[in-house]
């Protein structure tokens, strides 16, 4: 597990690996208002989030997030929805991501 980590003086995330620890003082909403300010990284972590997160999981709002990074030019981005297809299609599923 990785812990999302704000640093103050750089306004920039950091990361540790690819998962990340949403706590109970905020992390997830700085997380969305840096994403919706076009942070690449915010955008991708949101799709991480969105998609692999039990709790939350939502692959519509995983998309939309990777969508906007990959608009920006992320390959990670682009090769996270590139799964999503794959393994949608892989699998038989018909519905509309």
């Amino acid at each position: 597990m990785v812990i999302l980590r704000h640093n103050q003086k750089k306004g920039k995330l950091s990361f540790q690996k690819t998962r990340v620890i949403y706590n109970k003082e905020g992390s997830l909403e700085w997380v969305i208002d840096k994403a919706e300010q076009g942070d690449v990284d915010a955008q991708i972590e949101l799709g991480n989030y969105y998609s692999e997160n039990e709790e939350a999981r939502d692959d519509k709002e995983a998309l939309k997030w990777y969508r906007r990074a990959a608009a920006q030019g992320s390959a990670v981005a682009q090769n996270e929805i590139g799964k999503f297809y794959y393994y949608d299609s892989y699998q038989g599923n018909k519905k509309k991501l």
